[in-house]
């Protein structure tokens, strides 16, 4: 998960190189949520909500199955929660944050970082 940077989420910062990003979450980004303008990109079930903007890749990236590619609106009403409490609040007894429904659609589509 990328939420509340000032810039952007997920960047490639101008690699040309091959990055692939599956199941990601960028929320509430001050810049672009997914930024693949120069990589050599896969992504897959990646959701992008409420960025300033949602996706910028360039040409030799490509993907499918992400929020994106899905079409609709993607923002805080589209998300069962956005409040990140769980990820500060108590840990489980093996160190892992608990499961919840933060930054999860609503609608149960299958795109996104799962906790």
């Amino acid at each position: 998960m990328a939420f509340r940077n000032a810039v952007g989420g997920f960047i490639d910062n101008a690699n040309p190189g091959g990055l692939s990003l599956t199941r990601n979450t960028a929320w509430r980004n001050g810049g672009t949520g997914f930024d693949l303008a120069d990589a050599d990109g896969t992504l897959t079930r990646n959701l992008a909500a409420t960025n300033a903007k949602a996706v910028d890749l360039g040409s030799s990236s490509s993907g499918s199955g992400n929020s994106w590619d899905l079409g609709g609106t993607w923002d805080d009403s589209s998300l069962a929660s956005t409040d990140p409490a769980t990820l500060t609040g108590p840990r489980r007894a093996d160190g892992s944050i608990p499961p919840s429904t933060f930054l999860r659609p609503k609608n149960g589509t299958d795109v996104g970082a799962r906790l």
